[in-house]
């Protein structure tokens, strides 16, 4: 099976899993969030932050190396899966020491959620490595269906929790609960038998990249990804955090369904096209058509949704995250576009460059987020953060314009066409419609997000109708080999 069937069948298999996952996160979200209190929301996001603050390993981005290298793969597995378990016995060290500073602040809330993320990241490092093992050879389908598992028990096991009544706890007991599936069967399916066995010159390499490019981008990732939690808690408490978090999540729905097969897939497939620029070129050009083409245009109903969206999934006690939801699915897009930067910049050797991008953007970050969310609130707060995830995304436009000479034209400024045409349409029509008297909250978003819809599609079939219809058979001949 060539490269090109794999890896759009592993995309195939991967979108499918992650659309349950994100109708699955969806509905189990407005249950939850009818369940809890924005407060618990708040506190176990703060966890979570917090945690990631002091994780060593996801600051050493050991997997970047191991997927991109290709020689002696039985040692390189156990060498990387015995430095991720170590890795994670590290962190789980320093969460207990930051838990017995939240006890002595009398946050023992905050401390046992420590504590637990903690215990399941050590859990964690382990099924990991065997699911990038996996991963590393294009395959996908049986780990989209043991995450999936893993993600509905995740849902069952916090729901049943909040329906007895534990509250803020059922959050990180669900986390632990789908985590433990994901171990056990790994374990199970693991293509060579897990444990501890370092090769020495291979752990001193893995720990070099770590040290020389993995750190320094990890840690300006933690700050791009967390730093906004810890400036909402630190200026409005963990209630607004609860708002901004709902708020979050809430905002990658529409992009997850593309970043999560672009981050998983994009990465190996680039690293073996790297040597052939002209079907590099093809496989870059065909992702950036689809983010664009795909995910741009759910972005956009999100944020002319958000206020009949939001009362009508959660409650009108989260009407709050209103203008947060709106301006994060504004940005959304940018995220995903990250992704594809980070795939790109190590699947060609450029990791310092990646490092130094990541470190920038870091930076900016802290320097705009606090005043605006001083001024703002978390309105400010989200705004920082997609104007700081823009930059990737100029970027990554850029340079595989100069680096690939992929035409930008077809990929990107057509379908920024379409969905410009779309919204200036919607913005006409909506006025027009007699949803704001009588029309129930929940059917009135309904029709503005069917409507968004049908516009998008009759604008983009009568300006890219051949594209469209082209690729997608491209894509139809790739799965079926």
């Amino acid at each position: 099976m060539s490269l090109a069937t794999r890896s759009a069948r592993g995309a195939a298999v991967l979108s499918l899993s992650t659309f349950l996952n994100i109708g699955l996160g969806f509905f189990g979200g407005i249950i939850l969030a009818r369940l809890l209190a924005p407060d618990d929301f708040g506190t176990f996001a703060l966890a979570l932050s917090l945690y990631a603050l002091f994780d060593v390993r996801s600051k050493l981005q050991l997997e970047q190396k191991f997927l991109r290298d290709r020689e002696n793969p039985l040692a390189q597995f156990l060498t990387f899966f015995s430095l991720n378990l170590s890795l994670s016995g590290a962190s789980l060290i320093l969460a207990i020491l930051a838990a017995l500073v939240a006890v002595a602040l009398q946050r023992a809330d905050l401390a046992g959620c420590l504590v637990i993320v903690g215990l399941v990241n050590v859990a964690d490092s382990a099924s990991a490595s065997v699911r990038l093992s996996i991963e590393k050879e294009i395959a996908f389908g049986r780990v989209a269906l043991i995450q999936s598992l893993s993600s509905l028990v995740q849902f069952t096991t916090t729901a049943a929790g909040a329906i007895v009544g534990l509250g803020l706890w059922s959050l990180p007991w669900g986390l632990a609960a789908g985590t433990l599936v994901s171990l056990v069967i790994f374990l199970r399916i693991a293509p060579h038998r897990p444990r501890f066995g370092l090769n020495p010159p291979l752990a001193r390499g893995f720990l070099a990249y770590g040290a020389r490019y993995g750190l320094v981008f990890t840690t300006a990732t933690t700050i791009l990804t967390q730093c906004d939690n810890l400036i909402v808690a630190l200026f409005g408490g963990t209630g607004a955090l609860g708002f901004y978090d709902r708020a979050y999540r809430t905002a990658l729905w529409p992009t997850v369904l593309i970043s999560t097969a672009i981050a998983r897939i994009s990465l190996p497939t680039y690293a073996k096209l790297q040597d052939d620029q002209a079907r590099f070129s093809k496989a870059v050009s065909l992702v950036l058509w689809v983010v664009m083409t795909c995910a741009t245009p759910i972005a956009i109903i999100f944020v002319v949704t958000a206020p009949d969206l939001v009362p009508a999934l959660y409650g009108a006690q989260w009407t709050p995250s209103i203008p947060i939801l709106q301006a994060l699915a504004a940005f959304a897009l940018f995220r995903t576009l990250w992704e594809d930067t980070v795939s790109l910049l190590v699947a060609t050797g450029r990791s310092g460059l990646l490092a130094r991008l990541a470190m920038g953007q870091a930076v900016i970050l802290i320097l705009i987020a606090i005043p605006l969310t001083y001024a703002l609130g978390p309105l400010g707060t989200a705004i920082s953060v997609g104007l700081v995830f823009l930059i990737p995304a100029i970027f990554l436009f850029l340079a595989v314009r100069v680096w690939l000479n992929v035409n930008l034209g077809e990929a990107v400024f057509v379908p920024i066409l379409n969905n410009l045409l779309m919204l200036a349409l919607y913005l006409v029509i909506r006025p027009q419609l007699p949803l704001d008297q009588g029309v129930a909250t929940w059917l009135r978003w309904g029709i503005e997000a069917a409507l968004a819809v049908g516009l998008y599609a009759l604008v983009s079939l009568a300006i890219s109708r051949q594209t469209i219809i082209g690729r997608a058979r491209y894509i139809i001949q790739l799965a079926r080999g």
